[in-house]
């Protein structure tokens, strides 16, 4: 029987962010028809599904990058711990995070929810291991 690669949807995990290892997120893996309509939307990262790596970036517009950005995070991106914003109230979820966050971060942790689109299970979990 064939089976779908990848996190299962829905799944919760918790990731470091290598730029800052006190922060850490929570990111829910998104649905084949989420992976589906933000892959149409351009502007996306293909990895290799067996080693991680990049193998197509696309079309590249920062607008877009930005938005996207903004949307991965803010659509998957579950809590947030070990961050606050410039006035030191805590960022607690991805729509924290998407607008009070330095771009840097949100930039990052967005990268690591566009892996989840395209990484089959076991590419997914080198990458979970592998050193910043």
């Amino acid at each position: 029987m064939r089976q779908v690669h990848g996190y299962p949807p829905g799944q919760v995990r918790e990731y470091t962010v290598k730029i800052d290892e006190s922060i850490k997120v929570w990111i829910k893996a998104p649905t084949e028809g989420e992976k589906r309509r933000l892959s149409q939307e351009g502007e996306v990262i293909r990895f290799d599904p067996d080693t991680g790596e990049v193998v197509d970036v696309g079309m590249l517009r920062m607008d877009r990058i930005v938005a996207k950005h903004e949307r991965f995070v803010r659509g998957f991106v579950e809590k947030v711990e070990g961050y606050t914003n410039a006035a030191g109230v805590p960022i607690v979820n991805g729509d924290d995070l998407a607008e009070h966050g330095d771009n840097d971060i949100v930039a990052e942790v967005a990268l690591e929810v566009e892996k989840s689109l395209s990484l089959g299970a076991e590419a997914a979990k080198k990458s979970d291991a592998s050193p910043g």
